[in-house]
């Protein structure tokens, strides 16, 4: 019987303005599979988690064309959303204070 193991990569900082933290967590495989991320921010306006988000998302996404990232992220990050965009499934969701975007390989667990 085979297990398939997932890795765990996290990274966190916080902004020059003190009050702002950045928080990335990625599971995969190994470093060129990449199974899910989550990005988290705390103390950050709504233009800047959709500049973060955008960002993050177009990293994940092989084809960024159909979505968008920048538009979508600016369109749902002040109420939460989600969508599927070829094999991947993002979330957008938080509360003024804490923003998450949560990005999944569809199929991958």
């Amino acid at each position: 019987m085979y297990i398939r193991t997932k890795t765990l990569w996290s990274c966190a900082a916080k902004a020059h303005d003190g009050r702002t933290s950045y928080d990335v967590s990625l599971v995969g495989d190994d470093p060129l599979t990449i199974l899910s991320v989550t990005a988290t921010l705390h103390g950050a306006s709504e233009e800047s988690a959709a500049s973060f988000f955008s960002y993050v998302a177009s990293l994940c996404l092989r084809d960024t064309d159909p979505l968008k990232p920048e538009a979508w992220m600016q369109e749902n990050v002040p109420t939460g959303g989600q969508t599927v965009t070829g094999g991947t499934a993002l979330s957008v969701y938080g509360t003024k204070e804490v923003r998450t975007l949560e990005v999944l390989a569809i199929g991958a667990f």
